[in-house]
């Protein structure tokens, strides 16, 4: 059995591979950060990596590459990977959210339309696209972000549909907040990262949800009480009161 999963050097990805190299699954480690992989790889027998930046055509090339190179073809095909951008969206350096579209949905789209024909030959296949609450609702503050998880919920629940008669399973993991380093590199000050912490799980929590939800075939794997919840609330409250609530917080310090 073999798994790749990209954003593999910290938080949720790096523990699905853990936990995943604990059922004898062979890992290839896909990230920016060198460094960090290869630390990961030390620590997981077996494992494999390649440093890739998968927000660049020329990085995902890079990768396909390699696996065609090593006739890699994953059991499980983890899209973790993924970046946010916060603040009000007007303020935002507009190359720095395309970077962040072309990685959390184009990237996605371009590994997981490579390996669908390559997968149907396995005997198990499944792809896990990460996504978020925020898939869940527009948020003021996080516009474009929470836009392109909509945009991996959306997709890959249709793609399970699509792909019900065959060997391949696809799953969405929607994390809320998570113990990773996602909320300051958005861009967010001392508050928001304040409020964050009180509802956090750590990002082993998750993983380990991730996967067993990954090995139950369930389409869409919300991890927490409160995180699942929330979503199923939200659908029933008229948007533009949750629109409102969402803003004052995302723009509480800035």
């Amino acid at each position: 059995m073999k798994a790749l999963i990209t954003g593999a050097s910290a938080g949720i990805g790096k523990e699905i591979a853990y936990i995943l190299s604990q059922d004898k699954v062979e890992i290839l480690l896909v990230a920016r950060n060198q460094e960090k992989l290869i630390n990961i790889s030390k620590e997981i027998p077996g494992s494999h990596f390649i440093s890739a930046d998968l927000s660049q055509t020329a990085g995902i090339l890079k990768l396909l590459e390699y696996c065609e190179d090593k006739s890699f073809i994953p059991n499980y095909l983890i899209n973790n990977a993924g970046i946010g951008v916060g603040s009000s969206f007007a303020n935002q350096r507009l190359s720095s959210v395309e970077e962040m579209m072309f990685l959390n949905m184009n990237a996605i789209v371009k590994l997981t339309h490579h390996f669908i024909p390559k997968m149907k030959d396995l005997e198990t296949a499944k792809i896990l696209n990460v996504g978020s609450t925020a898939a869940y609702q527009a948020m003021p503050g996080l516009a474009a972000y929470a836009a392109t998880k909509s945009f991996v919920l959306s997709f890959s629940r249709a793609l399970q549909e699509e792909l019900k008669d065959t060997n391949i399973t696809v799953s969405t993991l929607s994390p809320g907040p998570t113990r990773t380093d996602f909320i300051s590199s958005a861009g967010f000050g001392s508050e928001i990262q304040k409020q964050a912490k009180k509802f956090e799980m750590s990002a082993k929590e998750v993983a380990h949800i991730a996967v067993k939800g990954l090995y139950e075939n369930k389409k869409e794997i919300i991890p927490g009480l409160m995180n699942y919840f929330s979503t199923k609330i939200i659908r029933a409250i008229p948007r533009t009161p949750v629109e409102r609530i969402v803003k004052s917080i995302y723009f509480k310090d800035q």
